[in-house]
Protein backbone atom coordinates (compact mmCIF):
# COMPACT_ATOMS: atom_id res chain seq x y z
CA UNK A 1 0.00 0.00 0.00
CA UNK A 2 1.74 3.63 -0.78
CA UNK A 3 1.73 6.32 0.80
CA UNK A 4 -1.22 9.06 0.42
CA UNK A 5 -1.29 12.33 -0.93
CA UNK A 6 -0.55 14.82 1.01
CA UNK A 7 -4.05 16.82 3.06
CA UNK A 8 -4.72 19.55 1.65
CA UNK A 9 -7.59 21.82 1.58
CA UNK A 10 -9.45 22.10 -1.97
CA UNK A 11 -12.30 23.79 -3.09
CA UNK A 12 -14.61 21.98 -5.10
CA UNK A 13 -17.42 23.24 -7.84
CA UNK A 14 -20.42 20.54 -7.95
CA UNK A 15 -23.45 21.71 -9.77
CA UNK A 16 -22.52 25.22 -9.50
CA UNK A 17 -21.90 25.13 -6.18
CA UNK A 18 -18.66 25.52 -3.75
CA UNK A 19 -17.27 22.80 -1.64
CA UNK A 20 -14.40 22.84 0.39
CA UNK A 21 -12.83 19.38 1.46
CA UNK A 22 -9.15 18.25 2.34
CA UNK A 23 -7.73 15.89 -0.14
CA UNK A 24 -8.61 12.55 1.58
CA UNK A 25 -11.92 13.47 1.93
CA UNK A 26 -12.24 14.54 -2.04
CA UNK A 27 -10.48 10.92 -3.20
CA UNK A 28 -13.38 9.82 -0.90
CA UNK A 29 -16.09 11.72 -3.22
CA UNK A 30 -14.52 10.50 -6.41
CA UNK A 31 -14.64 6.64 -5.27
CA UNK A 32 -18.11 7.59 -4.03
CA UNK A 33 -19.29 8.85 -7.55
CA UNK A 34 -19.70 12.56 -6.49
CA UNK A 35 -17.23 13.74 -8.32
CA UNK A 36 -16.03 13.20 -12.14
CA UNK A 37 -12.62 13.54 -13.53
CA UNK A 38 -14.20 16.71 -15.68
CA UNK A 39 -15.21 18.43 -11.95
CA UNK A 40 -13.32 21.77 -11.56
CA UNK A 41 -11.52 22.64 -8.51
CA UNK A 42 -9.04 25.00 -7.13
CA UNK A 43 -6.24 25.19 -4.12
CA UNK A 44 -5.63 28.12 -2.60
CA UNK A 45 -5.48 31.50 -4.75
CA UNK A 46 -4.67 29.27 -8.10
CA UNK A 47 -6.98 29.16 -11.31
CA UNK A 48 -9.93 26.22 -11.16
CA UNK A 49 -8.57 23.07 -13.26
CA UNK A 50 -10.54 20.19 -13.89
CA UNK A 51 -9.72 17.74 -11.20
CA UNK A 52 -8.52 14.81 -14.06
CA UNK A 53 -5.61 16.87 -14.97
CA UNK A 54 -4.57 17.54 -11.16
CA UNK A 55 -1.17 15.36 -10.34
CA UNK A 56 -2.60 14.16 -7.02
CA UNK A 57 -5.71 12.41 -8.19
CA UNK A 58 -4.73 11.99 -12.08
CA UNK A 59 -4.21 8.29 -10.75
CA UNK A 60 -7.63 7.50 -8.99
CA UNK A 61 -9.41 8.18 -12.49
CA UNK A 62 -6.78 6.04 -14.44
CA UNK A 63 -7.15 3.28 -12.29
CA UNK A 64 -3.60 2.99 -11.02
CA UNK A 65 -3.61 4.81 -7.67
CA UNK A 66 -2.38 2.02 -5.78
CA UNK A 67 -4.03 3.26 -2.64
CA UNK A 68 -6.96 3.30 -0.46
CA UNK A 69 -7.21 6.48 1.87
CA UNK A 70 -8.09 6.39 5.12
CA UNK A 71 -8.64 8.79 7.65
CA UNK A 72 -6.71 7.45 10.18
CA UNK A 73 -3.04 5.82 10.36
CA UNK A 74 -2.60 2.19 9.07
CA UNK A 75 -2.81 -0.65 12.41
CA UNK A 76 -0.71 -3.18 12.54
CA UNK A 77 -1.74 -6.92 11.29
CA UNK A 78 -3.07 -8.77 14.35
CA UNK A 79 -1.40 -11.48 16.33
CA UNK A 80 -2.14 -15.08 14.88
CA UNK A 81 -3.76 -16.46 18.19
CA UNK A 82 -5.75 -13.12 18.39
CA UNK A 83 -9.10 -13.28 17.44
CA UNK A 84 -9.60 -11.00 14.18
CA UNK A 85 -9.83 -7.12 14.95
CA UNK A 86 -13.15 -5.95 13.01
CA UNK A 87 -12.10 -3.60 10.76
CA UNK A 88 -12.38 0.20 11.14
CA UNK A 89 -15.20 2.19 9.61
CA UNK A 90 -15.28 6.21 8.53
CA UNK A 91 -18.09 7.72 7.36
CA UNK A 92 -17.00 10.42 5.08
CA UNK A 93 -19.42 13.90 4.99
CA UNK A 94 -21.81 14.16 1.69
CA UNK A 95 -20.13 17.49 -0.04
CA UNK A 96 -22.14 20.97 1.82
CA UNK A 97 -22.15 23.68 0.20
CA UNK A 98 -20.01 26.49 1.28
CA UNK A 99 -19.90 30.02 0.49
CA UNK A 100 -18.11 30.60 -2.74
CA UNK A 101 -14.15 31.25 -2.05
CA UNK A 102 -12.92 34.56 -2.39
CA UNK A 103 -8.58 34.53 -2.44
CA UNK A 104 -7.12 36.16 0.50
CA UNK A 105 -4.37 38.82 0.09
CA UNK A 106 -1.08 38.38 -0.68
CA UNK A 107 1.70 39.15 1.54
CA UNK A 108 3.92 38.73 -1.09
CA UNK A 109 6.33 42.05 -1.67
CA UNK A 110 5.07 45.05 -3.40
CA UNK A 111 5.92 45.13 -7.06
CA UNK A 112 6.03 41.90 -8.16
CA UNK A 113 3.99 38.84 -8.79
CA UNK A 114 4.71 35.97 -6.94
CA UNK A 115 4.59 32.04 -7.64
CA UNK A 116 1.56 30.15 -6.73
CA UNK A 117 3.54 27.29 -5.02
CA UNK A 118 5.69 29.19 -3.74
CA UNK A 119 4.89 32.85 -2.52
CA UNK A 120 8.50 33.59 -1.51
CA UNK A 121 9.56 33.11 -5.13
CA UNK A 122 8.97 35.47 -8.07
CA UNK A 123 6.83 34.39 -11.10
CA UNK A 124 8.49 33.76 -13.90
CA UNK A 125 6.08 31.59 -16.03
CA UNK A 126 2.37 31.77 -16.39
CA UNK A 127 0.22 28.64 -17.54
CA UNK A 128 -1.31 29.21 -20.72
CA UNK A 129 -3.90 26.84 -19.57
CA UNK A 130 -5.08 26.94 -15.71
CA UNK A 131 -3.31 30.51 -15.86
CA UNK A 132 -1.14 29.52 -12.66
CA UNK A 133 2.01 31.89 -12.15
CA UNK A 134 5.17 29.90 -11.50
CA UNK A 135 8.71 30.00 -10.42
CA UNK A 136 11.34 28.59 -12.29
CA UNK A 137 11.41 25.69 -10.01
CA UNK A 138 7.40 24.80 -10.56
CA UNK A 139 7.93 24.38 -14.69
CA UNK A 140 9.33 21.67 -17.01
CA UNK A 141 12.28 23.34 -19.19
CA UNK A 142 12.71 22.55 -22.82
CA UNK A 143 15.75 24.34 -24.25
CA UNK A 144 15.86 28.23 -23.43
CA UNK A 145 11.82 29.26 -24.12
CA UNK A 146 9.81 26.34 -23.77
CA UNK A 147 8.24 25.26 -20.37
CA UNK A 148 5.02 23.21 -19.15
CA UNK A 149 3.28 23.95 -16.27
CA UNK A 150 4.05 21.21 -13.23
CA UNK A 151 0.54 21.56 -12.12
CA UNK A 152 -1.25 20.82 -15.37
CA UNK A 153 1.59 19.86 -17.69
CA UNK A 154 0.17 22.57 -20.61
CA UNK A 155 2.37 25.11 -21.96
CA UNK A 156 3.54 28.49 -20.37
CA UNK A 157 4.66 31.56 -21.34
CA UNK A 158 7.04 34.20 -20.18
CA UNK A 159 5.07 36.05 -17.10
CA UNK A 160 5.88 39.68 -18.74
CA UNK A 161 4.66 38.40 -21.98
CA UNK A 162 1.73 36.67 -20.55
CA UNK A 163 0.77 39.70 -18.76
CA UNK A 164 0.53 41.92 -20.97
CA UNK A 165 -1.33 39.76 -23.21
CA UNK A 166 -3.78 39.97 -20.53
CA UNK A 167 -3.64 43.74 -19.83
CA UNK A 168 -4.23 43.99 -23.59
CA UNK A 169 -7.33 41.59 -23.91
CA UNK A 170 -8.75 43.67 -20.64
CA UNK A 171 -7.87 47.09 -22.26
CA UNK A 172 -9.65 46.05 -25.38
CA UNK A 173 -13.10 45.26 -23.66
CA UNK A 174 -12.78 47.68 -21.16
CA UNK A 175 -15.38 50.62 -23.09
CA UNK A 176 -14.20 53.12 -25.45
CA UNK A 177 -14.08 56.34 -23.22
CA UNK A 178 -11.73 59.52 -22.14
CA UNK A 179 -8.74 57.18 -21.65
CA UNK A 180 -8.90 56.51 -25.35
CA UNK A 181 -9.49 59.78 -26.20
CA UNK A 182 -6.09 60.51 -23.80
CA UNK A 183 -4.29 57.76 -25.41
CA UNK A 184 -5.78 59.46 -29.30
CA UNK A 185 -3.24 62.66 -28.07
CA UNK A 186 -0.29 60.71 -27.11
CA UNK A 187 0.13 58.64 -30.59
CA UNK A 188 1.86 61.00 -33.42
CA UNK A 189 4.33 61.10 -30.05
CA UNK A 190 4.67 56.90 -30.33
CA UNK A 191 7.43 57.63 -32.74
CA UNK A 192 8.66 60.62 -32.78
CA UNK A 193 10.95 61.19 -35.19
CA UNK A 194 8.54 59.84 -37.73
CA UNK A 195 5.93 61.62 -36.69
CA UNK A 196 8.74 65.28 -36.85
CA UNK A 197 9.22 63.89 -40.89
CA UNK A 198 6.02 63.21 -41.91
CA UNK A 199 4.74 66.55 -40.31
CA UNK A 200 7.94 68.51 -41.49
CA UNK A 201 7.45 67.02 -45.40
CA UNK A 202 3.48 67.56 -44.93
CA UNK A 203 3.93 71.27 -44.04
CA UNK A 204 6.21 72.06 -47.10
CA UNK A 205 4.41 70.55 -49.49
CA UNK A 206 1.60 72.97 -48.80
CA UNK A 207 3.56 76.16 -49.75
CA UNK A 208 3.90 74.89 -53.11
CA UNK A 209 0.83 75.77 -54.69
CA UNK A 210 -2.31 73.77 -55.95
CA UNK A 211 -0.14 70.82 -56.84
CA UNK A 212 1.89 71.02 -53.43
CA UNK A 213 -1.23 70.75 -51.60
CA UNK A 214 -3.30 68.22 -53.72
CA UNK A 215 0.21 65.56 -52.44
CA UNK A 216 -0.21 67.15 -48.92
CA UNK A 217 -3.68 65.59 -48.79
CA UNK A 218 -2.44 62.51 -50.69
CA UNK A 219 0.08 62.38 -47.78
CA UNK A 220 -2.08 63.24 -44.95
CA UNK A 221 -5.01 60.91 -46.22
CA UNK A 222 -2.48 58.00 -46.56
CA UNK A 223 -0.92 58.63 -43.23
CA UNK A 224 -4.93 58.74 -41.55
CA UNK A 225 -5.67 55.71 -43.30
CA UNK A 226 -2.49 53.62 -42.04
CA UNK A 227 -2.85 54.66 -38.55
CA UNK A 228 -6.55 54.00 -38.40
CA UNK A 229 -5.80 50.48 -39.64
CA UNK A 230 -2.56 49.41 -37.20
CA UNK A 231 -4.61 50.87 -34.33
CA UNK A 232 -8.07 49.06 -34.82
CA UNK A 233 -5.38 46.03 -35.99
CA UNK A 234 -3.96 46.09 -32.13
CA UNK A 235 -0.48 48.05 -33.12
CA UNK A 236 -1.33 51.35 -30.89
CA UNK A 237 2.25 50.97 -29.31
CA UNK A 238 4.26 51.00 -32.84
CA UNK A 239 3.31 54.52 -33.97
CA UNK A 240 2.53 56.78 -36.91
CA UNK A 241 5.07 55.58 -39.00
CA UNK A 242 3.64 54.26 -42.34
CA UNK A 243 4.93 51.11 -44.14
CA UNK A 244 7.05 52.39 -47.45
CA UNK A 245 8.48 49.09 -48.08
CA UNK A 246 6.41 49.81 -51.28
CA UNK A 247 6.13 53.67 -52.21
CA UNK A 248 4.08 52.77 -55.47
CA UNK A 249 1.28 50.94 -53.58
CA UNK A 250 0.98 53.54 -50.67
CA UNK A 251 0.58 56.37 -53.04
CA UNK A 252 -1.98 54.31 -54.54
CA UNK A 253 -3.84 53.88 -51.55
CA UNK A 254 -3.43 57.72 -50.76
CA UNK A 255 -5.00 58.53 -54.43
CA UNK A 256 -7.78 56.13 -53.87
CA UNK A 257 -8.69 56.68 -50.33
CA UNK A 258 -8.88 60.77 -50.60
CA UNK A 259 -11.06 60.42 -53.80
CA UNK A 260 -13.57 58.08 -52.33
CA UNK A 261 -13.25 60.10 -49.02
CA UNK A 262 -13.83 63.64 -50.58
CA UNK A 263 -16.42 61.92 -53.12
CA UNK A 264 -18.94 60.49 -50.56
CA UNK A 265 -18.34 63.47 -48.23
CA UNK A 266 -18.41 66.39 -50.12
CA UNK A 267 -20.03 65.37 -53.34
CA UNK A 268 -23.45 66.21 -52.14
CA UNK A 269 -22.42 69.93 -51.48
CA UNK A 270 -20.21 69.92 -55.13
CA UNK A 271 -23.59 68.36 -56.35
CA UNK A 272 -25.87 70.99 -55.18
CA UNK A 273 -23.18 74.21 -56.06
CA UNK A 274 -23.01 73.11 -59.66
CA UNK A 275 -26.89 72.42 -60.09
CA UNK A 276 -27.46 76.11 -58.79
CA UNK A 277 -24.94 77.35 -61.33
CA UNK A 278 -26.03 75.45 -63.84
CA UNK A 279 -29.53 76.19 -63.54
CA UNK A 280 -29.27 79.46 -62.62
CA UNK A 281 -31.39 81.93 -59.90
CA UNK A 282 -34.46 83.40 -60.86
CA UNK A 283 -36.27 84.45 -57.53
CA UNK A 284 -35.93 84.22 -54.01
CA UNK A 285 -37.81 80.45 -53.93
CA UNK A 286 -34.63 79.21 -55.81
CA UNK A 287 -32.50 80.68 -53.99
CA UNK A 288 -34.07 79.22 -51.25
CA UNK A 289 -34.52 75.96 -52.26
CA UNK A 290 -30.35 76.28 -53.19
CA UNK A 291 -29.82 77.23 -49.86
CA UNK A 292 -31.36 74.89 -47.87
CA UNK A 293 -30.04 71.93 -50.41
CA UNK A 294 -26.59 73.27 -49.39
CA UNK A 295 -27.26 72.95 -45.61
CA UNK A 296 -28.66 69.48 -45.73
CA UNK A 297 -25.27 69.12 -47.92
CA UNK A 298 -22.92 70.69 -45.39
CA UNK A 299 -24.82 69.01 -41.98
CA UNK A 300 -23.91 65.74 -44.10
CA UNK A 301 -19.76 67.03 -44.30
CA UNK A 302 -19.90 67.45 -41.15
CA UNK A 303 -21.78 64.25 -39.68
CA UNK A 304 -20.08 61.97 -42.34
CA UNK A 305 -16.90 62.96 -42.72
CA UNK A 306 -15.20 61.07 -39.54
CA UNK A 307 -17.29 57.98 -40.57
CA UNK A 308 -16.04 58.27 -44.34
CA UNK A 309 -12.34 58.29 -42.71
CA UNK A 310 -13.07 55.63 -40.73
CA UNK A 311 -14.62 53.11 -43.27
CA UNK A 312 -10.85 54.03 -45.09
CA UNK A 313 -8.97 53.08 -42.66
CA UNK A 314 -10.09 50.13 -41.84
CA UNK A 315 -10.99 48.66 -45.24
CA UNK A 316 -8.86 50.70 -47.46
CA UNK A 317 -11.51 49.10 -50.37
CA UNK A 318 -12.56 52.36 -53.01
CA UNK A 319 -16.27 50.70 -53.47
CA UNK A 320 -16.77 50.51 -49.56
CA UNK A 321 -15.53 54.06 -49.12
CA UNK A 322 -17.70 55.38 -51.17
CA UNK A 323 -21.16 53.55 -50.69
CA UNK A 324 -22.63 55.90 -47.21
CA UNK A 325 -24.72 52.53 -46.33
CA UNK A 326 -21.45 50.37 -45.14
CA UNK A 327 -20.75 53.50 -43.07
CA UNK A 328 -23.99 54.03 -41.99
CA UNK A 329 -24.49 50.27 -40.86
CA UNK A 330 -20.86 50.86 -39.21
CA UNK A 331 -22.87 53.58 -37.64
CA UNK A 332 -25.30 51.51 -35.95
CA UNK A 333 -22.85 48.59 -35.62
CA UNK A 334 -20.87 50.73 -33.42
CA UNK A 335 -23.36 52.71 -31.22
CA UNK A 336 -22.75 54.81 -28.60
CA UNK A 337 -19.28 54.14 -29.11
CA UNK A 338 -19.38 56.26 -32.30
CA UNK A 339 -21.13 58.54 -30.70
CA UNK A 340 -18.62 59.17 -28.23
CA UNK A 341 -15.89 59.00 -31.03
CA UNK A 342 -17.39 61.35 -33.18
CA UNK A 343 -17.83 63.87 -30.31
CA UNK A 344 -13.90 63.49 -29.24
CA UNK A 345 -13.34 64.11 -33.12
CA UNK A 346 -15.39 67.75 -33.67
CA UNK A 347 -13.58 68.74 -30.24
CA UNK A 348 -10.11 68.12 -32.45
CA UNK A 349 -11.28 69.66 -35.34
CA UNK A 350 -12.35 72.98 -33.44
CA UNK A 351 -9.74 72.73 -31.66
CA UNK A 352 -7.17 72.35 -34.75
CA UNK A 353 -8.87 75.24 -36.75
CA UNK A 354 -8.45 77.50 -33.82
CA UNK A 355 -5.00 76.97 -33.43
CA UNK A 356 -4.59 77.54 -37.35
CA UNK A 357 -6.78 80.52 -37.26
CA UNK A 358 -4.53 81.84 -34.28
CA UNK A 359 -1.38 81.16 -36.32
CA UNK A 360 -3.04 82.61 -39.90
CA UNK A 361 -3.70 86.37 -37.76
CA UNK A 362 0.04 86.59 -37.95
CA UNK A 363 0.38 86.76 -41.42
CA UNK A 364 -0.37 90.37 -41.06
CA UNK A 365 2.36 90.92 -38.96
CA UNK A 366 5.03 89.18 -40.80
CA UNK A 367 3.63 91.02 -44.11
CA UNK A 368 4.97 94.27 -42.52
CA UNK A 369 8.74 93.34 -41.89
CA UNK A 370 11.59 93.24 -44.39
CA UNK A 371 11.33 90.47 -47.19
CA UNK A 372 13.97 88.55 -45.77
CA UNK A 373 12.92 88.48 -42.45
CA UNK A 374 9.22 88.13 -43.41
CA UNK A 375 9.97 85.48 -45.76
CA UNK A 376 11.65 83.39 -42.98
CA UNK A 377 8.95 84.11 -40.61
CA UNK A 378 5.81 83.26 -43.08
CA UNK A 379 7.98 79.95 -43.53
CA UNK A 380 8.30 79.17 -40.23
CA UNK A 381 4.66 79.71 -39.89
CA UNK A 382 3.48 77.78 -42.76
CA UNK A 383 5.25 74.84 -41.89
CA UNK A 384 4.43 75.27 -37.98
CA UNK A 385 0.30 75.34 -38.69
CA UNK A 386 1.05 72.32 -41.54
CA UNK A 387 2.36 69.96 -38.52
CA UNK A 388 -0.50 70.96 -36.33
CA UNK A 389 -2.89 69.86 -38.85
CA UNK A 390 -1.44 66.67 -39.38
CA UNK A 391 -0.32 66.40 -35.53
CA UNK A 392 -4.60 67.25 -34.95
CA UNK A 393 -5.22 64.67 -38.13
CA UNK A 394 -3.71 61.55 -36.39
CA UNK A 395 -5.01 62.28 -33.17
CA UNK A 396 -8.46 61.74 -35.27
CA UNK A 397 -7.12 58.78 -36.92
CA UNK A 398 -6.09 57.26 -33.68
CA UNK A 399 -9.21 58.49 -32.15
CA UNK A 400 -11.07 56.38 -34.90
CA UNK A 401 -8.97 53.14 -34.43
CA UNK A 402 -9.21 53.23 -31.11
CA UNK A 403 -13.34 53.14 -31.39
CA UNK A 404 -13.04 50.22 -34.17
CA UNK A 405 -10.17 48.50 -32.01
CA UNK A 406 -12.82 48.62 -29.32
CA UNK A 407 -16.00 47.29 -31.07
CA UNK A 408 -13.86 44.98 -33.33
CA UNK A 409 -16.20 41.88 -32.67
CA UNK A 410 -19.38 43.90 -33.30
CA UNK A 411 -17.75 44.75 -36.58
CA UNK A 412 -16.70 41.51 -37.94
CA UNK A 413 -13.31 43.10 -38.91
CA UNK A 414 -11.54 40.90 -40.63
CA UNK A 415 -8.47 38.79 -39.33
CA UNK A 416 -5.49 37.40 -41.69
CA UNK A 417 -2.18 36.25 -40.73
CA UNK A 418 0.89 35.47 -42.65
CA UNK A 419 2.76 32.76 -40.93
CA UNK A 420 6.10 30.87 -41.00
CA UNK A 421 7.43 27.43 -41.05
CA UNK A 422 10.57 25.30 -39.83
CA UNK A 423 10.65 26.74 -36.19
CA UNK A 424 13.17 24.33 -34.25
CA UNK A 425 12.41 21.29 -33.01
CA UNK A 426 8.56 22.00 -32.72
CA UNK A 427 8.26 23.07 -36.44
CA UNK A 428 6.45 26.56 -37.07
CA UNK A 429 2.67 27.20 -37.58
CA UNK A 430 2.44 26.23 -40.89
CA UNK A 431 4.12 22.62 -40.76
CA UNK A 432 1.23 22.05 -37.80
CA UNK A 433 -1.65 22.95 -39.75
CA UNK A 434 -0.44 21.21 -43.16
CA UNK A 435 -0.59 17.78 -40.33
CA UNK A 436 -4.57 18.74 -40.87
CA UNK A 437 -5.54 16.49 -44.04
CA UNK A 438 -6.90 18.86 -46.78
CA UNK A 439 -5.58 21.86 -45.13
CA UNK A 440 -3.80 24.10 -47.56
CA UNK A 441 -1.61 27.57 -46.87
CA UNK A 442 -0.44 28.01 -50.57
CA UNK A 443 -2.90 30.41 -51.87
CA UNK A 444 -3.13 33.20 -54.71
CA UNK A 445 -3.26 36.79 -53.55
CA UNK A 446 -7.05 36.78 -54.83
CA UNK A 447 -7.96 33.56 -53.25
CA UNK A 448 -6.52 34.79 -50.09
CA UNK A 449 -8.79 37.78 -50.31
CA UNK A 450 -11.86 35.66 -51.46
CA UNK A 451 -11.84 33.38 -48.03
CA UNK A 452 -11.06 36.72 -45.97
CA UNK A 453 -14.22 38.07 -47.84
CA UNK A 454 -16.37 35.36 -47.36
CA UNK A 455 -15.49 33.79 -43.72
CA UNK A 456 -13.84 36.15 -42.24
CA UNK A 457 -10.37 34.81 -41.77
CA UNK A 458 -6.94 33.24 -43.56
CA UNK A 459 -3.76 31.77 -43.22
CA UNK A 460 -1.10 31.56 -45.52
CA UNK A 461 2.50 31.05 -45.57
CA UNK A 462 4.94 34.34 -46.73
CA UNK A 463 5.04 34.44 -51.14
CA UNK A 464 7.49 36.00 -53.32
CA UNK A 465 4.55 38.50 -53.26
CA UNK A 466 3.72 38.83 -49.68
CA UNK A 467 6.69 39.18 -46.73
CA UNK A 468 9.07 37.28 -48.63
CA UNK A 469 11.93 38.50 -46.94
CA UNK A 470 10.48 36.75 -43.78
CA UNK A 471 10.31 33.49 -45.59
CA UNK A 472 14.29 33.83 -46.07
CA UNK A 473 14.85 34.89 -42.07
CA UNK A 474 12.97 31.70 -40.86
CA UNK A 475 15.02 29.55 -43.01
CA UNK A 476 17.63 30.63 -42.12
CA UNK A 477 17.00 30.93 -38.49
CA UNK A 478 15.88 27.19 -38.85
CA UNK A 479 19.19 25.96 -40.75
CA UNK A 480 21.23 28.08 -38.54
CA UNK A 481 19.72 26.50 -34.78
CA UNK A 482 19.31 29.97 -33.74
CA UNK A 483 15.46 30.41 -33.36
CA UNK A 484 15.38 31.08 -29.72
CA UNK A 485 18.06 33.37 -29.96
Amino acid sequence: MSTPPPNEIWLVEIDGSHYEADTETLTQWILDGYVTNATKVKKGSRQWIEIGRVPTFRSIFSGDGGFTPSAAPAFPEPAPSAAPAPAPSYEYAAPVPQPAYEPQPSFAPAGRSVCATHPSAEAKFMCQSCGAALCLSCVKRYGASAALCSLCGELCKPFGEAQATIRKTADRYSGFGLADFAAAFAYPLKDPLAFVLLALFYGILNLFGTYGRVAAAGVLFASMSFAIRRVAMGHYDDGPSPDLSDPGEWIFEAAKCGIAVTLVTFGPLIAVVLFGFSSGIEDLTDLATLGAGALLALAWVVIYYPMALLVAGYTADFLSIINPLVGLATMKQMGLTYVKAYFMCLFVFVLQGSIGAVLHGFDGAIEQLPPLIGGALFFARSVAGGAVWFYASMVIAAVLGLAVYKKADALGVYVPMVSGRGLGHSGGTLDKLEAIPGFSVKMETAQFEKQLGEIGVAMIGQTDAIAPADRRLYALRDVTATVES
